[in-house]
């Protein structure tokens, strides 16, 4: 955060240098990210599903898949 990279340049002895930005990547254990609601708990058909879900195309604010059965047939 902000406060911790001021504290850490006001003590660093060279004046101009930058600091690298920091990124975390996070790692989930399915149990976590269940629980974290990052992702969801599927049944079990649809756990054998490798694929990556399709994003939903809306048009007018209507979804076009709404139902499970013409997804799975168009994943197949």
């Amino acid at each position: 955060d902000a406060s911790s990279l001021r504290d850490i340049k006001e003590a660093s002895a060279y004046q101009e240098y930058q600091l690298p930005k920091l990124y975390l990547k996070m790692y989930y254990c399915v149990e976590a990210a269940v629980h974290q609601r990052i992702v969801r708990g599927r049944s079990r058909t649809d756990r054998r599903i490798r694929t990556p879900p399709r994003k939903e195309v809306c048009s007018q604010g209507i979804n076009l898949h709404n139902n499970k059965e013409e997804v799975w047939m168009e994943l197949n």
